[in-house]
């Protein structure tokens, strides 16, 4: 990125519009084909630059910024230039859509390992959820039938706390996440 910048700044030093001879090429480029401009940011960004760079300078024939341009006048030599911008574009966009397949491969594999380890379960842990809510559900009703015969008050925050739980799994049995889960139990690993 440094020869980038060096360049962009003689250039812009000396006068020369998009700054020095990778400004201007890219200058040049993003005018005929601005679906490149895009990809000139990121981590990737100096590397497409340089070869955007490359391409107008080989389609244009020069290194000159001005020449570049009027080079890209010509109909015949601006279609040549998108044509060949346009498949560096299409490049980047496959690599990045083989980057979000990769990943979501890898997602759905973690879930079904997940699914699969979850159906292999047995004994207690199978029905953790179920005794988890029972004691949840029988000690909200022993504080709140303690409050109403007048034991000693459980603290707000305590209180606050329980309540919340309490709340969570009233949702997790009369919401989507028992159903969803049941879906996921019909389900066979892999999908």
């Amino acid at each position: 990125m440094g020869e980038t910048l060096a360049n962009a700044a003689a250039g812009f030093a000396a006068g020369l519009p998009f700054g020095g001879p990778i400004g201007g090429a890219i200058g040049a480029a993003v005018a005929v084909a601005p679906e490149v401009g895009k990809w000139l940011f990121g981590k990737e960004g100096e590397k497409v630059a340089q070869t955007v760079a490359a391409t107008v300078e080989a389609v244009t024939g020069t290194p000159d910024p001005e020449m570049q341009r009027e080079a890209i006048a010509d109909p015949e030599k601006a279609s040549e230039l998108r044509v060949k911008l346009l498949a560096i574009a299409a490049e980047r966009e496959a690599a990045r859509d083989s980057h979000i397949l990769a990943m979501t491969k890898a997602a759905n594999e973690d879930r079904d390992h997940a699914r699969k380890a979850d159906a292999e379960r047995t004994g207690v842990l199978r029905f953790a959820t179920l005794y988890f809510s029972t004691a949840v559900f029988i000690l909200y009703a022993a504080v709140l039938a303690a409050g109403m015969f007048s034991y000693p008050a459980v603290p707000p925050d305590d209180m606050a706390t329980l309540r919340t739980v309490f709340v969570a799994a009233v949702f997790y049995w009369v919401g989507s996440s028992r159903s969803s889960a049941a879906k996921d139990e019909k389900k066979p690993a892999g999908q």
